[in-house]
């Protein structure tokens, strides 16, 4: 999770500090990430080769960034692929769903299976832990995954699937990017002077069960 802004303030001034993930504005420090734009894009193109022209968004969230900034990919995403962004199909989560872990889901549910009955046939989830609460709500309501819905998460490092099936998301490097952090901390060691530097490393379709033709209307 982010760390608070004054503690991360605090750190970077005292000691050399590399932050895996988390931007944090104001603040010069080195960054080992991964290319959210890259992975929403392959997931999109993904549903959208299925047949899947209205994909909704579950997850989203101003304060948590990763959720913000794969929101933000999954617009830009509609507009590549000349499809309809439809404010409807955007379901917000608190930061303590995405970010604790949280079970509880206060009417999104129902709000997604409102949407279904509207013609989304698949959801792009911010991660891989709410993809597999939506899952599960999903099929405890007696949906096919993916016969009647289609359900995609990012990062492909949740051993919870909560008795679900194994969920199309995307594979981010995970040694690479202790590596590289790593890397960039003794390099910060040595040159203590030298700027800011922002690394995003590749990641991958992970594609599994979740994920299927969109189905006949």
């Amino acid at each position: 999770n982010a760390w608070p802004t004054d503690v991360v303030r605090t750190l970077s001034e005292t000691i050399p500090c590399v932050s895996i993930q988390y931007e944090y504005p104001q603040i010069p420090m080195d960054i080992i990430g991964v290319d959210e734009n890259q992975g929403i894009s392959l997931l999109m193109d993904h549903l959208y080769m299925r047949g899947h022209t209205q994909i909704g968004f579950f997850g989203r969230c101003g304060q948590v960034v990763t959720a913000r900034n794969r929101f933000a990919m999954y617009v830009n995403s509609l507009c590549r692929l000349g499809l309809e962004f439809c404010p409807e199909n955007v379901c917000d989560l608190s930061p303590s769903t995405l970010e604790d872990k949280e079970f509880e889901l206060r009417g999104q549910l129902e709000r997604v299976s409102d949407r279904m009955q509207n013609g989304v046939t698949a959801w792009i989830c911010a991660n891989d832990w709410v993809g597999y609460l939506l899952c599960r709500g999903l099929l405890n309501q007696g949906h096919r995954i993916p016969g009647d819905v289609s359900i995609a998460g990012f990062d492909n490092s949740e051993d919870n699937t909560i008795g679900c099936p194994r969920l199309t998301s995307v594979s981010v490097p995970a040694l690479r990017i202790g590596a590289e952090a790593l890397r960039r901390l003794l390099r910060r060691i040595r040159h203590p002077k030298s700027p800011p530097l922002k690394v995003l490393l590749p990641v991958q379709l992970f594609e599994a069960q979740t994920t299927g033709p969109a189905p006949k209307r």
